[in-house]
């Protein structure tokens, strides 16, 4: 977490502690995708369930700026759909910061809607079909 910390709008860290953020996901989310090149962490991908309402909150994805632009995170988000579809759940949520132009063009590019602005937090989510 401390290699992409500066990769988000606002460093992570100025918002949590880093240690404990990333114990919350480990013992807390339902899953976490790591992928590693030469033993190298490249991407940390977690999501919870929401059980009732058979939906996903995606709370973190961060990818290493060298490995951003080829692909990876629209890779995960496609394993992601598939894991919902596969295990019946409808709808897949995030948050994020509105000033950060790219990762909302990103999000939508891969059919995530606009649902409700907070200040500098916007919600988007996905339905699947």
């Amino acid at each position: 977490m401390r290699q992409v910390d500066s990769d988000f709008y606002d460093p992570l860290s100025e918002r949590v502690n880093l240690f404990d953020y990333a114990k919350k996901l480990s013992d807390k989310a339902k899953n976490l995708f790591l992928v590693a090149e030469e033993q190298v962490d490249v991407a940390h991908f977690a999501f919870y369930l929401n059980e009732q309402q058979k939906s996903l909150f995606i709370t973190s994805i961060s990818i290493k700026k060298v490995f951003q632009g080829i692909g990876l995170g629209s890779y995960l988000l496609t394993a992601l759909k598939r894991y919902a579809r596969d295990t019946n759940y409808r709808l897949i949520e995030l948050e994020v910061d509105s000033r950060s132009q790219s990762l909302i063009h990103f999000y939508k590019k891969n059919e995530f809607v606009e649902q409700t602005r907070n200040g500098n937090i916007l919600s988007l989510q996905y339905r699947l079909p």
